[in-house]
């Protein structure tokens, strides 16, 4: 009784961080609210510290850029890309960002929104989506995976039936010379 007691009360406090995740108005209310969830998630799943060649995960290092509002990344705020329960996100891929990055993706609403309220430009965990998105409409993005940084689970979590997935997965695998037996050869 007692450890269905704990599960049930961190999926219920779990569900409220969320919650605040959801209904925050500006992207600084997101990211503290993410935090505050970050904080009480408890399981890094099987491989989630391993990146794409299967060694130790190496950090997304946010060190070398001047951001005081987001100094690391990841869904912890470790500077790494780990995989854990509570990422819905998958924050597994990591890039050195582009400029004009959270506007493409749609994440900002203009570029001054991105310039006043989100990470600047460089190293950064992002979403599986938003990679798979922000390669469509620019195919160079791949120069810019950071391979040693980026989670292994990429190879599994992508769908290689949905076309901009299966090319996003196809990318890394070109980019990070890995020739696992889930790396598309065409998609």
């Amino acid at each position: 009784f007692n450890q269905e007691f704990k599960r049930m009360r961190n999926f219920i406090l779990l569900v409220v961080l969320w919650v605040g995740v959801a209904t925050a108005k500006t992207s600084q209310e997101k990211h503290a609210a993410h935090a505050a969830a970050a904080s009480h998630s408890t399981t890094i799943l099987a491989g989630g510290n391993t990146g794409l060649a299967g060694n130790a995960l190496a950090k997304c290092d946010r060190s070398p850029v001047n951001d005081a509002q987001f100094p690391t990344t990841g869904w912890r705020r470790s500077d790494l890309c780990s995989a854990e329960d509570t990422d819905h996100g998958s924050h597994f891929v990591c890039v050195n960002m582009p400029t004009d990055f959270w506007v493409k993706t749609g994440q900002a609403k203009s570029t001054e929104d991105a310039v006043a309220n989100w990470p600047k430009p460089g190293p950064w965990c992002i979403c599986m989506w938003a990679y798979a998105s922000y390669l469509q409409k620019e195919p160079d993005f791949v120069e810019d995976v950071i391979c040693d940084a980026t989670n292994e689970w990429v190879l599994e979590k992508y769908d290689k039936t949905v076309l901009s997935q299966c090319k996003a997965l196809m990318s890394l695998c070109k980019k990070c010379s890995l020739t696992s037996g889930v790396c598309p050869t065409s998609c």
